[in-house]
């Protein structure tokens, strides 16, 4: 993906107007032609940045399938969108001339166009030509790495129900895990019939016009081949077999500039918050971090209460991508810049659940990311983020009330609980100020320097590194994607309904029981992105109930529903409101007994360093509700209740892939 620099010759479009840099004053400000009148402007870095932030500013993106006068911008933004036929195509060219991106531009590129044609007829792969090859990679050169350029006469295509060739896709990814991926070898051809056979069997009970089409053997050996090579083998001959074969030995090698490695982990940390405002203990919070291995500077993080999961991923990695602009403004305290910030050429991640979502991967291929795991049970091969994990222990968390200690034999009479005393806002505050000032200012072995210098040196005679080009990047290809259909009603989605005047004129458009795809917030249920293929851009949607949904998040919305639901198809929305009322009042009564029930509370306020940083209130501030719902329980058998449901929840593996309205 290509990225943007404040640098001469860059366009961008701000407030409706087309500008390019002229030049950047030794202040820091920006000397800026406007180009529709010819009027040069005077802007700061920190003015550019906040606009880009929030979506005022969007830079120039090139190549094919753009559009503009003075400035181009690409004819839809978010290529996760794209009708599934054009996707595919997509990553499939882009897979074909991968290999040869590594080509100097200077180096003849016809050997390696033939050896690559030769290994793409081995596997089975048709109707790639030399010329074809030439043409990908030239458009993917000239769009600066953009994945848009690699789609064909986009502009010719309408929306198109994709409903049945996604129920193949579905059935396939089925199959290949529960018959392939097996110690008991299943070949590709058995596999194809059994994929086969399944669709029959489901034709079964459909209409001739809404039958499934069988796919081919090349296309099941593609899929099968797209799975990541280290999972199969280990699942089919062992773990041993699996490392012998695709070992990470690479991942060793030291990086040899900012951003080129960036290892991301999270942690429980050892310490007790209380909440700000009551002064009673929260609980123990979880941390996020990713990390620049070059220099040893964090480039982001996400402090929360809430289980690791991609919602706290897509936090940590958007406070990665943004330049720290707030961290005078609101902490007056530090004396010196966050300064690392950025988007990572390669992110090593474990192969936890979380880490191994589609929503990681497709979000990590649209910043053009690679994403690299390592193998299970080596954290070493993540050493940097284990060592600061650990020194921020040693250095910051162990020496602060309220701390439970990592080797329970060092606690003696140390009481955490009662010793807690710092609030979530003032720890945020703390460290930072420990980040900036303290550890990004120190010498580090493991670097052999000091990290802020470090990271200063490296781009003294270079640009600072890219942002993504709209704002869209920064957020909405970050989050969870689901699938629904437009009724009267809007789009459900998990009980709650989301309607507007431009969706229901999209539902208009389409035909009856054609699904479309938006984009939400888990950590903000109040609105939903809905993509309209027509004119390639998201329709901001809001949920119809705000006073219930406005700042909740889908942890505590989950919860609620079990809590809340008549029978297993009805949600009662009166009950709903009145469920998550009680649950707060509830949990407030409760938290001075169990510190875990402190814990959950905290996850269902939804207390975490994006609410703070970002500087919204999402906290649940609503009175206890009074209503046949609650009176119908004496209270110790409704906090039993709750809790129980909110155990059951936990216990749950969260699958953090694609979800369908409902």
């Amino acid at each position: 993906m290509a990225k943007a620099f404040l640098i001469k010759g860059e366009k961008f479009t701000m407030h409706g107007n087309d500008y390019e840099i002229n030049e950047e004053t030794a202040s820091g400000t920006f000397k800026v032609q406007n180009l529709t009148n010819q009027v040069e402007v005077i802007f700061s870095r920190k003015q550019l940045v906040n606009n880009l932030i929030e979506g005022k500013l969007k830079f120039e993106r090139v190549g094919k399938n753009t559009e503009g006068i003075h400035v181009k911008t690409p004819v839809f933004d978010d290529v996760s969108e794209l009708p599934e036929q054009y996707a595919k195509e997509m990553r499939f060219r882009f897979k074909a001339i991968e290999p040869l991106l590594v080509i100097g531009e200077g180096e003849s590129l016809n050997p390696y166009i033939m050896k690559r044609l030769e290994e793409l007829k081995n596997k089975g792969e048709k109707g790639v030509s030399r010329a074809s090859l030439y043409r990908w990679l030239k458009a993917y050169r000239e769009s600066e790495g953009e994945m848009y350029s690699l789609v064909s006469s986009f502009h010719n295509c309408g929306p198109k129900d994709n409903n049945l060739q996604r129920e193949v896709e579905i059935i396939i990814d089925h199959m290949i895990e529960k018959h392939y991926m097996k110690a008991e070898r299943t070949t590709i051809e058995t596999l194809h019939l059994l994929i086969y056979n399944h669709i029959d069997e489901e034709n079964k009970n459909r209409e001739v016009d809404d039958r499934l089409k069988h796919p081919s053997i090349s296309t099941v050996r593609r899929r099968v081949k797209t799975k990541d090579l280290y999972e199969v083998e280990k699942k089919r001959k062992g773990k041993l077999a699996a490392f012998n074969k695709h070992g990470y030995v690479t991942l060793q090698e030291k990086p040899k500039y900012p951003l080129q490695r960036v290892e991301a982990d999270h942690t429980r940390l050892d310490i007790f918050l209380v909440d700000d405002e009551t002064r009673l203990p929260l609980g123990r919070p979880y941390i996020t971090k990713l990390i620049d291995c070059f220099t040893g500077y964090p480039l982001g993080m996400y402090i929360g209460f809430e289980h690791s999961s991609y919602t706290t991923i897509m936090h940590a990695m958007k406070h990665a991508f943004f330049p720290k602009t707030y961290l005078k403004d609101k902490y007056p305290s530090i004396k010196n810049d966050w300064v690392a910030y950025g988007i990572p050429e390669n992110l090593i991640v474990d192969c936890g659940k979380d880490f191994k979502s589609n929503h990681l991967a497709d979000a990590c291929k649209e910043f053009g990311i690679n994403l690299i795991h390592c193998p299970p049970r080596k954290p070493w091969w993540k050493g940097v983020i284990e060592r600061h994990f650990r020194t921020q222990n040693q250095q910051l968390i162990h020496q602060s009330f309220g701390t439970t200690f990592s080797n329970v034999l060092d606690k003696g009479e140390y009481n955490p609980k009662k010793h807690a005393v710092i609030g979530f806002k003032r720890f945020l505050e703390i460290y930072h100020k420990w980040v900036v000032d303290v550890y990004g200012m120190k010498k580090h072995d493991g670097v052999k320097g000091v990290p802020s210098l470090l990271w200063e040196k490296s781009f003294k005679d270079m640009p600072l590194p890219g942002f993504p080009k709209s704002s869209l990047d920064w957020t909405i290809k970050l989050m969870k994607m689901g699938h629904g259909t437009i009724q009267n009603t809007g789009i459900r989605y998990q009980y709650l309904f989301y309607q507007s005047l431009e969706l229901k004129s999209l539902g208009k458009r389409l035909s009856k029981g054609q699904k479309v795809k938006f984009k939400y917030d888990p950590t903000n249920l109040g609105k939903i992105y809905v993509w309209d293929e027509k004119h390639n851009r998201y329709i901001e949607v809001y949920c119809g109930d705000q006073e219930y949904s406005q700042g909740l998040n889908e942890y505590t919305h989950k919860i609620i529903i079990k809590y809340a639901r008549k029978d297993v198809n009805e949600v009662d929305m009166s009950a709903l409101a009145a469920a998550k009322a009680s649950i707060i009042h509830m949990l407030e009564e409760e938290k001075e007994q169990t510190l875990t029930k402190k814990l959950q509370y905290s996850r269902v306020k939804g207390t975490g360093s994006n609410v703070e940083l970002d500087g919204k209130v999402e906290e649940n501030k609503e009175k206890p509700a009074t209503s046949s719902f609650q009176e119908s329980f004496s209270k110790q058998e409704e906090v039993s209740k709750v809790h129980k449901e909110i155990q059951l929840f936990e216990d749950d593996e969260n699958d953090w892939g694609y979800v369908d309205a409902r």
